[in-house]
């Protein structure tokens, strides 16, 4: 499978090209434009677009891509209306293409460490706390949606309630509390951050230790409470994995998996409203 990757803002580590995996060649990747049309810059030889980035309008370059003949990977979440949803998922079934949607969140190495970490001990509760740029509510609820179907996947259960408080007129931020159907509770502080790098930190409290995950400052402490400290390395989002997930899916001809985002887009608004 021929794979191109494009790139709407500067949020997602491509690695450099020609790049290959186990069933793939990524033979493309650019980042696009808000003038640009997927058509005018989309390679014809590929067989699969990789739409990454946090852009609130992307759900316009899934259709794109699947207008254009190509299977598509997209980030978490694929848009922040259900509506659109709908439309991309009968799109796909149409045409015979499969849209898969990832979380970039779960693809960071320190994330997929706390992800081990919470197999092995006993999580109790979790705060996760992002910075959002300051362009719009609908960024702000899709950021907060990502962040949903990641604590969900790191608890290892699904939401049962979600409850949110927004700081009014300006929506600056935003505090939500879940409650997953195992018991764990988790705190969501998001806020908008004007310029500068982007934040991202993650404390978890177990029975036995205290975890802490920042991954785009390239840090992951685990103080355990009999008073061992362990500091841990960087390495970049694991795109290629998921590019080999993708290629996998694709080629067995999976249904589109775009369910869940429904659910999680309307616990965001939930809580968002």
């Amino acid at each position: 499978m021929k794979i191109e990757a494009i790139l709407l803002d500067d949020s997602v580590q491509a690695p450099l090209v020609p790049y290959k995996g186990k069933n793939w060649d990524l033979i493309h990747v650019i980042r696009i434009r808000p003038t640009q049309s997927l058509r005018s810059i989309s390679d014809p030889t590929s067989d699969a677009t990789a739409i990454l980035g946090e852009d609130p309008r992307k759900w316009r370059r899934v259709k794109e891509g699947l207008l254009l003949g190509k299977n598509v990977l997209v980030d978490t979440p694929v848009a922040s209306d259900i509506r659109h949803l709908l439309e991309l998922h009968s799109l796909a079934i149409k045409r015979k293409l499969r849209i898969e949607s990832v979380n970039l969140i779960c693809a960071e190495h320190s994330v997929q460490y706390l992800k081990e970490f919470i197999s092995k001990h006993t999580l109790l509760s979790m705060t996760i706390s992002s910075s959002v740029l300051p362009v719009s509510n609908e960024f702000h609820l899709m950021k907060l949606a990502q962040i949903i179907d990641a604590s969900e996947w790191l608890a290892g259960s699904s939401c049962e309630r979600a409850a949110g408080e927004t700081a009014v007129p300006k929506l600056n931020a935003c505090v939500t509390l879940l409650v997953m159907r195992n018991g764990v509770k988790l705190l969501i502080n998001t806020y908008r951050k004007l310029g500068g790098s982007r934040d991202l930190q993650i404390d978890a409290i177990f029975e036995d230790a205290i975890a802490t995950i920042n991954p785009y400052a390239q840090s992951v402490t685990v103080s355990h409470f009999g008073g061992t400290v362990s500091h841990l390395g960087w390495r970049p989002t694991q795109l290629p994995s998921l590019l080999d997930e993708f290629s996998k899916r694709t080629s067995m001809g999976s249904p589109s998996n775009l369910r869940k985002q429904r659910r999680i887009i309307e616990l965001a608004r939930m809580a968002f409203n």
